[in-house]
């Protein structure tokens, strides 16, 4: 995350520790929703040894030996280097893991995901209402903003504060359903 923020992107972004960014909604207390950022810490460490587990738990179950899989992405420059960032730790992390980067202008990787017609997308959100719902609605299926077919939390896979969503029903092992 912090080599994301400070090294990638340059424009004053903070690591994210939780789905909802801490001094972003306050309760009617008045309290941070995500003041403690450690709260889900063992669900979204960078942990490349934990990664790559996972990964061999997944080649096992399902019996093959290498994944390969296309992410959209955003034509625009940010989004891009993000993209070669976590296509490299994935790549380095998980031996026989190819990411293809699909770069396509904003509109069209908009209307893929939205479509389903993708396999893993990258994107940002710029929420539009200060209630942490903004964020959380995105990981439950169905929820109008849902971009995947299911709801997905990436874990361990990357270090990295931008979201992942995937259209994937047998890569399993490594990311957890949400209902």
């Amino acid at each position: 995350r912090d080599s994301i923020t400070n090294d990638v992107l340059k424009d004053g972004s903070s690591p994210a520790y939780t789905a909802v960014p801490a001094q972003f909604a306050t309760g009617p207390d008045g309290s941070d929703f995500s003041a403690d950022q450690t709260k889900f810490a063992e669900f979204c460490a960078y942990d490349p040894d934990k990664a790559a587990e996972y990964y061999e738990q997944a080649k096992a179950e399902l019996g093959k030996d290498s994944f390969s899989f296309t992410m959209v992405v955003d034509a625009d420059d940010a989004p891009q280097k993000v993209a070669q960032v976590v296509q490299e730790q994935l790549q380095t992390t998980l031996p026989g893991f190819t990411l293809e980067l699909k770069v396509e202008p904003k509109k069209q990787r908009v209307q893929d995901m939205q479509d389903g017609n993708f396999e893993i997308g990258l994107t940002r959100w710029g929420p539009d209402y200060a209630d942490p719902m903004t964020y959380l609605g995105m990981w439950v299926t169905g929820y109008f903003r849902a971009f995947c077919k299911v709801g997905i939390i990436v874990r361990s896979l990357a270090e990295s504060s931008v979201f992942l969503y995937g259209n994937i029903s047998t890569f399993r092992s490594g990311w957890r359903k949400i209902e």
